[in-house]
């Protein structure tokens, strides 16, 4: 998994949401691994 978009937090790139690497340092299988719990 190579893309992601991720607005998880208050720390999302111009509240738009990060879509490479999270800005809080998560990278984006841990992102859609946790997008998944969430809406499961």
């Amino acid at each position: 998994m190579s893309t992601m978009f991720c607005s998880q937090c208050q720390e999302t790139a111009q509240n738009t949401g990060c879509v490479t690497r999270g800005v809080c340092g998560k990278p984006s299988d841990v992102s859609n691994y946790q997008d998944l719990l969430i809406y499961v």
